[in-house]
């Protein structure tokens, strides 16, 4: 199955992924994305709550919700911080988390 998100030229310069470390560079960054969807969820909702641009940088703040075939589901909220790049917007940075704690180690 194609990956839009992975073939897009706005690919963020760093992602910061909760309980990981920070991709850098766009093979790190494809790797961390790929292990992300690794599940391939059936169903993904992504909800902006704000957003606002400051010269050449920018920043959008929102929910995501994640629902598994399974029936899990996975609640998360994303700050993504863009910069201009000539006349495209790139994402600099993207950090998300889960609303709910990590499950400890089993």
């Amino acid at each position: 199955m194609k990956r839009p998100w992975l073939a897009s030229r706005r690919l963020a310069a760093a992602v910061v992924a909760a309980a990981a470390l920070i991709a850098r560079g766009r093979a790190a960054i494809e790797a961390a994305l790929r292990r992300n969807f690794a599940h391939d969820p059936a169903r993904m909702t992504v909800t902006p709550l704000e957003s606002a641009v400051l010269g050449d940088r920018a920043y959008q703040a929102g929910t995501r919700d994640r629902t598994w075939a399974s029936g899990t589901t996975l609640h998360e909220k994303y700050v993504r911080i863009w910069r201009r790049v000539g006349p495209d917007w790139k994402i600099a940075y993207w950090i998300w988390n889960r609303d709910t704690a990590a499950e400890p180690p089993r």
